[in-house]
């Protein structure tokens, strides 16, 4: 076993396993052991976040950054360390070591068509794959109006719910963002 081999082992070994629920309903600052399946992923070059990918569990979902790991199917299941932080009013979970379980079979969630209330409420939800329905009711470019950067939706109850579209991110069946077409 390599010196860093060991020193990660340790170190996923220490802290106790909790749900990402409860990783989020802890102080910031705070180290904490959590596993989960990728909800984003690493292996499609255009379809991925810049440094980070997201974790969802039963019980809630959370980016992990910064995340260099290459080829993360959506899915893999992977255990993580890291330091609970918010950035921009965001909880992330800021990555101290992880292990890929592969042993154990991928798993993607899919998501259920939400409340856009439900969606929106971010204490409850933030982080988590999530499905919305509605009405379009505002489209917004960049400044040079080549990509939709946001989308606002009224559900059958009124509610809005606002689906922010990440700037590198393109279609991975062609490699282009069609949305700004």
């Amino acid at each position: 076993v390599s010196g860093n081999q060991g020193i990660a082992e340790a170190v996923l070994g220490i802290e106790p396993l909790v749900t990402i629920d409860e990783m989020r309903s802890g102080g910031d600052g705070e180290v904490f052991r959590i596993r989960g399946w990728a909800t984003s992923g690493t292996s499609h070059p255009g379809n991925t976040f810049s440094k980070t990918i997201y974790l969802q569990d039963d019980t809630g979902g959370v980016a992990l950054v910064p995340f260099t790991g290459e080829n993360i199917e959506v899915g893999t299941p992977i255990e993580v360390v890291g330091r609970k932080e918010i950035r921009g009013g965001n909880v992330v979970l800021k990555i101290i070591d992880y292990d890929k379980k592969l042993d154990e079979p991928l798993y993607n969630y899919t998501p259920e068509t939400t409340p856009n209330k439900d969606a929106m409420d971010y204490d409850a939800n933030g982080g988590r794959l999530m499905q919305v329905e509605g009405k379009v009711t505002k489209v917004t470019y960049t400044d040079d109006r080549k990509v939709v950067s946001r989308i606002t939706l009224k559900d059958g109850n009124g509610d809005f719910a606002e689906i922010l579209i990440e700037d590198g991110i393109v279609s991975g069946a062609d490699g282009k963002n069609n949305l700004a077409s």
